[in-house]
């Protein structure tokens, strides 16, 4: 199946289900959301939807497990994690299976979003590839985070 799912880990992100609406509304094609809330329970409740399966751990287990056990349920071809505060762009899902090859990981370029507006900023983030060392090297680019290194740079 050519679907994307895409894992959502979180441990109460008041942001969620405006995130969960926004890949909903922005997919063009066959997509699942799993969203692992993990050692907590999303209040209010998320909307009902078909496309969307909610994990409950009742102790904390961390984003890493949280990650492997949604993937672990995930149906589908390509697998996206994002965060629980995020924006996609209109078609996002085609886009990413239109750029990606098999065993291939795809960073997406990323832009601040604004909450209030749920508008992004203009300024971009292009991660490179992602890397150790977990400490920042003396020549480290003009951008530098902990396991990824890339380039901040305006929007095109």
């Amino acid at each position: 199946m050519d679907r994307v799912s895409v894992i959502i880990a979180t441990a109460g992100e008041i942001f969620l289900q405006k995130t969960i609406d926004d890949i909903l509304e922005n997919a063009t094609e066959d997509i699942e959301i799993i969203v692992f809330m993990d050692g907590y329970i999303h209040d209010p409740p998320l909307k009902k939807d078909k496309r969307v399966q909610v994990i409950h751990s009742e102790e904390r287990i961390g984003i890493h497990k949280a990650i492997n056990a949604s993937v672990e349920i995930s149906s589908g071809k390509y697998l996206m994690k994002c965060d629980a505060h995020c924006s996609f762009d209109k078609g996002f899902d085609k886009k990413l299976k239109a750029d990606c090859k098999e065993n291939w990981i795809c960073i997406p370029r990323r832009y601040p979003l604004n909450s209030d507006t749920w508008e992004r900023d203009s300024k971009t983030t292009d991660y490179l590839y992602i890397s150790i060392p977990l400490e920042k090297p003396k020549n480290a680019g003009r951008f530098w985070e902990r396991g990824f290194n890339g380039v901040r740079d305006e929007a095109p």
